[in-house]
């Protein structure tokens, strides 16, 4: 009898979870001015968003390029270091070896070792542009520059106005020397517009884009010592 009334025992049943009823309520709607507010939330956050990005991307190019322009726009070129037995041999003539360098980095500003003339030292001697053949420019573009060291230890001016005299001319030591007797970019400006009437040019090189927007006096060139400076090497 026990095992028939355990045989009929029923496995409990399990209780459904009832749902509570809705509360019927629909989400609340935004009102114009409210969706209005939202889109200019949004747009500002992907603004800001963006301009983050491309500041970065600006930082990033930035950088690369300054490291490339150190590294490949301001080394002395192939065409230039192919003449340095020629700046050897006539530097250690007129007693320059020293200065070597500095002949070098003139050479690259004045031609980047190409054409004849490549130091443009021909109006030096009294003649027409690119007169010279590559090596009578050498030996003359040293000659030259030992006679502006000369004089500039002469008269107390430093190297800076020497290799700013190779372009403007002997004359700049003498206004140097009035003026202080060492060089800067002011006396260099000053000298220009004084030689040139105050006339000027559009100059784009990235070094007078960088100073005073991309110009120059029509005399010389008053930004040379920083043209050659930077091919000159690291100390």
């Amino acid at each position: 009898m026990e095992e028939k009334k355990q045989q009929k025992k029923k496995t409990p049943k399990t209780k459904k979870i009832s749902k509570k009823p809705s509360s019927g309520k629909k989400p609340a709607r935004l009102s114009p001015s409210q969706k209005t507010l939202l889109r200019k939330r949004q747009l500002a956050r992907r603004t800001l968003l963006f301009l983050a990005a491309l500041l970065l991307a600006v930082l990033i190019r930035g950088v690369f390029f300054s490291r490339r322009n150190r590294q490949e726009d301001y080394t002395l070129s192939d065409s230039v270091l192919q003449h340095e037995a020629l700046v050897d041999q006539y530097t250690e003539q007129y007693g320059i070896t020293q200065y070597k360098n500095y002949i070098l980095a003139i050479i690259q500003v004045e031609s980047a070792g190409l054409g004849a003339d490549i130091m443009q030292s021909s109006e030096s001697l009294g003649l027409s542009p690119n007169s010279l053949g590559r090596e009578e420019s050498v030996r003359q573009g040293c000659a030259y520059f030992s006679t502006l060291l000369n004089y500039g230890e002469s008269l107390g001016c430093d190297i800076e106005s020497v290799v700013q005299a190779y372009n403007y001319g002997i004359g700049f030591l003498d206004f140097v020397n009035q003026n202080g007797k060492a060089y800067s970019f002011e006396l260099a400006q000053q000298y220009a517009s004084q030689m040139s009437g105050g006339s000027t040019v559009a100059y784009t090189n990235p070094i007078a884009l960088q100073t005073n927007g991309g110009w120059r006096y029509t005399y010389g060139n008053m930004f040379y010592v920083m043209l050659v400076e930077q091919y000159l090497p690291e100390q």
